[in-house]
């Protein structure tokens, strides 16, 4: 199976394209395992209340959501605050920037 039947994308050249790759499908089966990816990504510790909604939002997510979805999920809870801004800096900055799908919407 090639790279793009796997829905990945071979970086040539340093330049970056969509895999299309959405977490969001893992979130909506795994969604304490997403969690757990963005706690750690945001270098910090959740309280249960700030998990059980992060999961929560994350399991409650449409078969068609994007992470423009998720995005606007978590704008509704102000202490996921720094999780938000995680979310952005995973889609704008370092190696995997822009590998991760998320259609203008």
């Amino acid at each position: 199976m090639s790279g793009k039947e796997r829905g990945h994308t071979i970086l040539v050249g340093g330049k970056k394209a969509s895999s299309g790759f959405s977490p969001l499908k893992v979130a909506r089966t795994s969604p304490e395992f997403i969690a757990q990816l963005l706690e750690h990504a945001a270098r910090e510790t959740l309280d249960d209340e700030q998990k059980n909604v992060l999961i929560t939002v994350l399991a409650g997510l449409p078969d068609t959501a994007t992470v423009n979805d998720l995005e606007n999920a978590i704008l509704e809870y102000p202490d996921l605050t720094n999780i938000l801004k995680t979310l952005h800096k995973m889609q704008t900055e370092g190696v995997f920037a822009g590998l991760i799908s998320n259609p203008a919407g």
